[in-house]
């Protein structure tokens, strides 16, 4: 058979004709030379990709004339596998099972469906300690290759209880000398123990397994394995896996916790293979899990090694296994205060800053935030329910290690990372940490954290999302109030207000209740009551600021809106163009800023400075006409219920617009200054590269430019690299409402609302307005062109602002969700207290309250 081997298993060669017929049944005496040749050909190949080819010949059907060997050689060995007896012949036939199934899916499946695991399971108990060893590493190949059905036969059949008796058995001098001798096959002492080893850790994936474990005693026998400082690192690895499978099982942690299993894994922290490193820390987070056994882990120094461990290695499965194991010990006072003591915060919060954070792996991040508000939080946290759970004050001192470390940046960051389960935890520590802890608060706060969080609240209705994002509102409001003043500019209450009529969860309800009057708002317990002085109240405010102003006032403005709005639809419904009315409202918000310091611009009326207006000065002037009859009112609130009421004349359903607006009283000079930089729907297409890097940068209240923020830590190429990028001229509608701090879905909503009043020609409509022609703009280049002729005279601007690749996938959706666009949105019928609303509804009464000032501070709802 040699010329036959040499050729590497060739299955068109007539050598391998009578090598299928050796093996076939009846057992042959040819059966030991034959599988010591077919091991050769794996075991002393030139390389691993013969060794593969070899391996995979071994599975390949053959056929001869009537004769068909399904499955090749595989099912033959399994067979005679099953029925030899003599050593020598067993030996051989396990030797080259076991190297056929090496790394080998395919050959693994020509035997699963065979009587082979009971036959296994059995020779594992064999006298001959070669039998023993390459039976368990064939066990452990076919359960970590095989299927879920193939690892229970093999439980079945008693696999747990033998390679358990394997793992605890010894190999003496005397042993080896009578069981593990052959010339042709050579044994090395523990070699079976590894491979026991290996095959438990395969097995003990499933349920069944671990079960079993602690009947059979194959728990305290993995702990005395890695308790053995002389075995090897392939050992241990599967050792400690087989462990950490083990404590998957929450009854069998006190076991290995007694067995001394948090000890022995403890000193394997800080050895030097990562594997073992990373299943190590997995054992103490599944350890920790029980929340009787972290007292075991707080007496062995866990917290320490952990610590140490995450500090001591760059590696992402490591640092995904320390930090969960970090935040189940973060619920107990003793875990805070060991990891206050061995500076735990600083290690943590390193993985989420900087150049780390770019190549942090999503369940590092998770994992770190969620260690972080556990650490930072006082009750003990439940992480299946996900909702961070917080008392009536936070963990100081952890508190001030984390904003220490200067990492309020990141996590607000991550607040619109594109992991939902990331964006859950950055809000829950943003909740914990900021907790009535002003300088977190603050830090938060500046890092902008009200429009962060406003804008997760309004792009998720989960229950869990939304509570952990109202919770870290609680806390940045409380402990550093002025962040009330961000949020109310960016319309807040008004969505807070919506959010808790039309949620089905009173925890949300309650919550939002809770936002709103740490704002000063609270809404009317009977909106449809005629009382509408008392409609609307602020809290947590003295009597005597209430009692400031006359009792009559604010219902003769409250009849002065009333009246003005009556006058205002008067004229707005003898209009041939109302959608000039919103277009001056457009002017006066569109100068918004969110800076650093504070708010610029926004609706304050200071479009009535503005000397750019041109055919829009007949509008304004008219404004002034209707403000001069109701002078009781502010200009703001006139030029608003204009241009509400002109959307509603084109077909949106009544906005809620808050009033009590105040005019700015400052001499500005900003409007014209600014009017360059507000999103022209009729203006340019592209942005100008200088505009660009002006427009971005800090003094905006955009983001800062890359290039000052690494400064000369940036080498010359990503210099280069990013100079490169900046040059690549970018739609001026999107860069000019990102500055806005509207979101992607927003701008497309805005700039789609635009084109489509357009299309009517800022008339009144009989049909409301649809999504219908957004769809040009997904349906390819032919309907792109087409567009451009359409008769809704879509301007440069509009178009290259829909071509924008980063906003393809909103304008997909909101193309065929026609729901979700309508000017006038449809109720549920299930929903009786549902008022309508649509994207458009929402985000004009976010547009009508951007940077406004209110008095009174809640404003005045009619």
């Amino acid at each position: 058979f040699a010329p036959f081997y040499l050729c590497n298993l060739n299955m068109s060669d007539p050598k391998v004709k009578k090598a299928l017929k050796d093996l076939a049944l009846p057992i042959k005496p040819a059966v030991t030379k034959t599988a010591l040749l077919l091991a050769d050909s794996m075991r002393k190949a030139n390389n691993e990709a013969a060794k593969n080819d070899a391996r995979k010949e071994l599975s390949a059907t053959y056929q001869e004339k009537d004769v068909v060997w399904e499955g090749g050689v595989m099912p033959l060995l399994a067979g005679v596998l099953g029925q030899a007896k003599d050593k020598l012949m067993l030996e051989a036939l396990s030797l080259c099972f076991a190297l056929a199934l090496e790394n080998c899916e395919s050959n693994v499946k020509a035997v699963e469906k065979t009587e082979v695991a009971k036959s296994l399971v059995e020779l594992s108990g064999n006298g001959s300690l070669i039998v023993q060893s390459f039976c368990s590493l064939a066990v452990s190949y076919m359960c970590k290759l095989g299927s879920s059905e193939s690892r229970r036969k093999f439980i079945a059949a008693g696999a747990v209880r033998s390679l358990t008796t394997i793992i605890s058995s010894t190999d003496s001098d005397e042993l080896l000398s009578k069981q593990g001798v052959n010339k042709q096959i050579p044994y090395q002492s523990g070699q079976r123990q590894a491979a026991a080893i290996a095959a438990l850790n395969a097995m003990l994936v499933e349920e069944e397994a671990r079960e079993l474990a602690r009947s059979v005693g194959t728990i305290q026998h993995v702990v005395g394995l890695l308790q053995d400082s002389q075995n090897d690192v392939h050992k241990l690895e599967e050792g400690v896996g087989a462990a950490l499978e083990i404590v998957k099982r929450p009854s069998n942690r006190e076991e290995f916790c007694q067995a001394g299993g948090v000890e022995a894994v403890l000193t394997l922290v800080a050895h030097d293979s990562p594997l073992v490193r990373q299943r190590a820390a997995a054992c103490l987070k599944e350890a920790a899990r029980s929340q009787e056994l972290r007292r075991v882990l707080f007496a062995a120094n866990a917290v320490n090694g952990l610590v140490a461990l995450c500090a001591g290695h760059d590696d992402d499965r490591t640092h995904v296994e320390v930090a969960g194991a970090l935040l189940e010990l973060s619920n107990e006072c003793s875990g805070k205060v060991a990891m206050l003591h061995y500076q735990a915060a600083p290690v943590l919060t390193k993985l989420i800053k900087g150049d780390r954070l770019k190549d942090a792996e999503e369940h590092v991040i998770e994992n770190v935030l969620a260690a972080i508000g556990f650490m930072c939080a006082y009750p003990e946290q439940n992480r299946k329910q996900e909702i961070i759970r917080l008392s009536s004050t936070g963990y100081v001192l952890l508190q001030d290690e984390v904003g220490k470390a200067d990492v309020m940046d990141s996590i607000v960051a991550l607040c619109e990372h594109k992991s939902f389960k990331v964006k859950n935890q950055a809000a829950a520590a943003l909740a914990a940490l900021c907790l009535l802890h002003s300088s977190n608060s603050r830090d938060a706060g500046r890092a902008g954290a009200a429009g962060t969080l406003l804008k997760l609240l309004l792009d998720f209705e989960e229950e869990v999302i939304q509570a952990n994002v109202m919770k870290a509102m609680l806390s940045i409001l409380v402990a550093f109030p002025p962040n009330a003043t961000a949020l109310k500019r960016i319309g807040a209450p008004a969505q807070l207000f919506r959010i808790r009529r039309e949620s089905s969860s009173s925890l949300i309800r309650s919550l939002s209740e809770l936002v709103a009057e740490q704002l000063g708002c609270c809404s009317a317990v009977d909106e449809e009551g005629n009382s509408q002085v008392m409609s609307y109240i602020t809290l947590r405010s003295a009597y005597e600021e209430q009692a400031a102003s006359p009792p009559d006032s604010l219902s003769r403005y409250i009849a002065s809106l009333k009246a003005c709005r009556t006058a205002i639809r008067d004229v707005i419904a003898r209009d041939d163009n109302v959608m000039r009315w919103w277009m001056i409202a457009w002017h006066d918000l569109s100068s918004f800023r969110l800076a650093n310091e504070g708010t610029s611009g926004g609706a304050r009326g200071s479009v009535r400075r503005r000397s750019d207006l041109a055919d829009l000065q007949e509008t304004l002037d008219e404004l002034e006409h209707i403000h001069a009859k109701f002078s009781i009112l502010s200009f703001c609130d006139v030029l608003y219920m204009a241009a509400s009421s002109a959307l509603e004349r084109m077909g949106l359903t009544p906005l809620a617009v808050v009033y009590g607006k105040l005019d700015s009283t400052e001499e500005q000079r900003e409007g014209d200054a600014m009017a360059a930089a507000c999103p022209d729907f009729e203006g340019p297409e592209f942005e100008e590269i200088g505009a660009v890097k002006h427009d971005v940068g800090a003094e905006d209240g955009g983001e800062p430019n890359e290039g000052e923020e690494q400064g000369e830590a940036e080498s010359a190429e990503e210099a280069m690299a990013k100079k490169e990028e900046r040059q690549i001229p970018k739609a001026q509608l999107a860069i000019r409402l990102e500055r806005m701090e509207l979101t992607h879905r927003e701008q497309v909503v805005l700039v789609g609302m635009y084109m489509a009043m357009k299309a009517n020609d800022g008339q009144s409509v009989s049909v409301p307005v649809s999504n219908v022609f957004l769809r040009s703009f997904i349906n390819g280049q032919k309907e792109f062109d087409a567009a451009k002729q359409a008769d809704f005279r879509a301007s440069p601007a509009c178009l290259a602002f829909m071509s924008s690749l980063h906003l393809k996938d909103e304008i997909a959706r909101l193309a065929y969700d026609n729901d979700l666009f309508l000017f006038v949105a449809k109720v549920p019928a299930t929903c009786k207290d549902c008022s309508p609303h649509s994207l458009v509804q929402d985000l004009m009464a976010k547009l009508f309250a951007l940077g406004a000032t209110f008095h009174p501070r809640e404003g005045i709802y009619v």
